[in-house]
């Protein structure tokens, strides 16, 4: 019992370190996309990783990444605690609302959806609005908190974490206006 316990825990360490030692941070690529199979689909999607921490009723100050994928009329945040585990805000989808800092240090709200399996689904007026930022040129820093309370009355967890918007380059090898 005690090998199998020492193996689960370097199987997780070694994912964590695998996942992250591969990433390229606060950078926005354009990869294509991929079917079931495993096959490219002649799509690409727009996406970017960072780094941020989280804290909940067992740790604080833990590793978080981060994985943006922006489709061009939606986009979807995965939440990864420690490095590798997606986060669920919820027992089932909910709706309810991020903050984030813009660089002027302005702070706003949006709207977004947590699927019951994880993640955050941004669309219609509220990706139109946060992507505005994340897409403006200028490679500046957001500044965001997700508060698991705001998704379910069970949650305590907190996450926060910067992504840097496209810088002008990025805009103009990735086709975006």
């Amino acid at each position: 019992m005690r090998h199998i316990k020492n193996l689960l825990i370097f199987a997780a360490l070694f994912f964590s370190f695998t996942l992250s030692a591969q990433l390229s941070y606060d950078a926005w690529e354009k990869v294509e996309t991929t079917d079931d199979f495993g096959d490219k689909t002649g799509d690409s999607v727009l996406r970017t990783f960072s780094e941020g921490t989280f804290s909940n009723s067992a740790t604080a100050g833990s590793e978080l990444i981060v994985k943006v994928s922006d489709y061009g009329d939606s986009a979807f945040m995965t939440l990864y605690e420690y490095g590798s585990t997606p986060a669920r805000l919820s027992l089932k989808s909910a709706f309810g609302k991020i903050k984030v800092k813009l660089p002027n240090g302005e702070v706003v709200s949006f709207n977004t959806f947590s699927p019951k399996s994880g993640g955050l689904l941004f669309s219609k007026d509220d990706y139109t609005e946060l992507f505005k930022y994340l897409k403006d040129g200028t490679g500046g820093v957001l500044k965001f908190v997700i508060n698991e309370s705001a998704f379910s009355d069970y949650g305590s967890a907190k996450y926060s974490f910067s992504l840097t918007s496209m810088t002008a380059k990025e805009k103009t090898d990735y086709g975006v206006e």
